[in-house]
């Protein structure tokens, strides 16, 4: 699956200023990493040449002494672009000469993000949708028919697509989804693909959960489109990779086009190079 969906509620709040209703989104069924998860992750990424109790030294002695001297002395502290850790004044004063009172005021610390906690996610990254909008359109495995215990791809096997509302509403001119397949190569910057909005027929299971992509139909027809090519060869052009970009209503005419994403490596390349990750392709191109 090609980056992770969360589902939103909506809540309503008061408006002072109008009749009109407004709203604003909660993020449900959140899920927190722990301390050592996180110190894990860093380490995992590799950059770092250093322990993990060393790493947590680090960081704990950090931002103990950020809190420490901010509260000794007031100053703001900043670290990098990612927070300013200052001082903040709360509770309400009376007049422009009110006084501080600490039974009425209080004395805080306070994160103020800068710029690279502001960052958003990019296109493969965290989306989220509300369930009230519509049904809910997910892709959460992607496998080859003859091996479904596993997360790669046989050559020249049709491919499943699991999830959420997978239904597929064609012919319907202005609203009709969409399909798109890219395959990809050792030696080619970018995908061979191909788009289409037949293809799905008779595919999807009734209750939505399993999308077959028959092969003929997706990489095989990229692989006789591109035929003679050296780039189509898979002798001279080893096989990498296959990303579906599905676009779905989940089967609703009236409701809201939903984007979902799905990749999968095929298992020759996995087997010659396990430790090759999502994040070493250049997934640009589809």
């Amino acid at each position: 699956m090609s980056g992770v969906t969360r589902e939103i509620k909506l809540t309503r709040v008061a408006n002072k200023l109008s009749d009109k209703q407004n709203y604003v989104a909660h993020i449900v069924q959140r899920y927190s990493l722990d301390y050592d998860a996180v110190l894990d992750e860093i380490i995992e990424r590799g950059v770092l040449r250093i322990t993990k109790p060393m790493l947590k030294m680090i960081l704990e002695h950090t931002f103990e002494t950020m809190i420490e001297n901010t509260l000794k002395d007031g100053y703001s502290r900043r670290l990098g672009d990612y927070f300013i850790l200052q001082m903040e004044v709360s509770g309400r004063f009376d007049s422009p000469a009110d006084q501080f009172d600490d039974e009425r005021h209080r004395l805080s610390l306070k994160l103020r993000p800068l710029k690279a906690l502001k960052r958003k996610p990019g296109r493969d990254d965290v989306k989220v949708y509300n369930r009230n909008a519509g049904p809910k359109v997910s892709i959460d495995r992607i496998y080859s028919v003859s091996t479904p215990d596993k997360d790669t791809l046989v050559f020249g096997d049709d491919i499943v697509l699991e999830g959420e509302n997978l239904y597929f509403l064609e012919d319907l001119a202005e609203i009709s989804d969409s399909i798109a397949v890219g395959y990809y190569t050792q030696h080619r910057r970018g995908p061979m693909t191909m788009s289409s909005t037949g293809i799905m027929t008779g595919t999807v299971s009734d209750d939505g959960r399993r999308m077959v992509l028959p092969w003929e139909a997706t990489v095989g027809q990229i692989l006789d489109a591109n035929k003679g090519r050296p780039d189509a060869d898979p002798a001279q052009n080893p096989p990498v990779a296959v990303m579906v970009v599905l676009r779905s209503r989940g089967g609703i005419s009236t409701a809201k086009q939903q984007l979902h994403r799905a990749r999968a490596f095929f298992d020759t390349w996995k087997e010659k190079y396990p430790k090759y990750t999502f994040k070493d392709m250049s997934w640009d191109g589809l």
